[in-house]
């Protein structure tokens, strides 16, 4: 069975699991631990170098949020900007798998 494209909005930003859908995407946006590793990845600096303003943007709201909610609710600000990141990589050829690993 062929992948969708992607996930629609409502099933990416779903929080009815216990771990939010998209995962570890948000750390193609974090600079320290493991953020170097996925912001090493080609989809990555593709996007990085084709949409400047929303990986600034995702960056600066993801490494300046406050956890003290818990990641999922940290993160829920920047689900709309977080799907847009998502759907310009999967359009690049990335799949789920490479971008919730």
């Amino acid at each position: 069975m062929a992948e969708r494209t992607h996930l629609s909005f409502e099933d990416f930003a779903d929080r009815s699991e216990i771990v939010v859908r998209y995962n570890n995407l948000y750390l193609h946006f974090v600079t320290t631990g493991a953020g170097p590793d996925y912001r090493g990845t080609g989809h990555f600096r593709r996007f990085l170098k084709e949409h400047p303003r929303l990986e600034e943007k995702l960056r600066e709201g993801i490494m300046g949020r406050s956890e003290s909610e818990g990641t999922s609710a940290s993160l829920k600000p920047f689900d709309e900007d977080l799907y847009e990141a998502y759907k310009i990589m999967r359009s690049y050829g990335a799949s789920d798998r490479d971008l919730f690993k």
